[in-house]
Formats: structure tokens, sequence, C-alpha cells
């Protein structure tokens, strides 16, 4: 593969989407294994983690995306 090939990707979206599918895959069999056991949240925390866990998709996603610039 040339390096104008790779650095031109042209589907980042789906790369983004793949990522999050099989991340949660990969946790949810991890769960269902018992290789953790979720800790219970209050509220604000969950407000947090969604926060971090968006900010932290949009970055993926800006990754992804830089690759088809």
């Amino acid at each position: 593969m040339e390096t104008d090939q790779l650095l031109q990707f042209p589907y980042p979206w789906l790369v983004t989407s793949m990522h999050a599918v099989f991340t949660s895959i990969g946790c949810l069999i991890l769960l269902m294994r018992g290789y953790f056991e979720p800790a219970k949240l209050t509220r604000h925390e969950n407000l947090v983690l969604i926060a971090f866990s968006s900010l932290f998709t949009i970055n993926i996603a800006i990754s992804n995306v830089s690759l088809y610039v």
C-alpha cells in the first residue's frame, strides 16, 4: 500500500463506528465472564462519565477523520 493511499483513507466514520462496536462487544464479553463488576455510581459520577466518554469518542472520530484529510 502506498503512503498516499494510507494517508487518504476513504472511510473514517466506518473505522470510528467499528471501534465503538467492537469495544462494546469486548466489554460485554468480559462482563459476562465475570472479569469485572460495574461500580455503583451516583448521578453526578454518571454525568462525569458520560461527558468524558463523549469527549473521548469525539477525539477518536477526529483522529480517524484526519486520516481522510
